[in-house]
């Protein structure tokens, strides 16, 4: 409750609008926020330009009058990858997951043991739909790309850092 205040606040004070896009773990939130004297709009779904935002347990709808976005981000796999380092250490990592069009981003909690992208096990319609090529680990502070399909050749390069106050992580673009 006291989060959600100070979000609502820092949007008022940048004279900026908060929607909140609900997962399947949200469905009462509306209801409690209306309890709480809290007037924040929420939805499903939210487009802003060539950019969706979707929780993931449900396939994407455009708004009436509005096409498909150009990006998709989502959430709801909680993806993870296994890395070993060849002695026997091995390691689950969240991961994001990169597909055409589509973002799918980690979930950072051990309340959460993510979704194995290798065996391509996933929750939901969009996940399911996706040809995923490659996921981008977080290994500690560190982000690693790794390859999920046949034909990549990047497989283990470091593409930036997770440290606090710096933003030298980079994404492949679209092409």
């Amino acid at each position: 409750q006291g989060e959600l205040r100070e979000l609502q606040r820092i949007a008022e004070l940048h004279s900026t609008g908060l929607e909140l896009v609900l997962g399947n773990h949200d469905r009462e939130l509306p209801r409690r926020l209306n309890e709480w004297g809290i007037p924040l709009p929420s939805s499903n779904s939210l487009q802003i330009g060539d950019l969706g935002f979707t929780h993931g347990d449900q396939a994407w709808e455009p708004a009436v009058g509005r096409g498909s976005p150009r990006w998709l981000v989502t959430g709801h796999e909680h993806p993870a990858i296994g890395l070993e380092d060849g002695l026997g250490q091995r390691v689950r990592c969240p991961c994001f997951l990169w597909a055409t069009g589509l973002l799918v981003l980690p979930a950072f909690t051990s309340l959460a043991a993510g979704c194995d992208v290798r065996r391509r096990e996933f929750l939901g319609p969009i996940a399911r739909s996706a040809d995923f090529r490659e996921a981008i680990a977080c290994v500690g502070h560190r982000l690693l790309r790794l390859p999920l399909g046949p034909d990549s050749d990047n497989a283990g390069q470091p593409v930036g850092s997770l440290k606090a106050g710096r933003r030298e992580a980079t994404l492949p673009r679209q092409t």
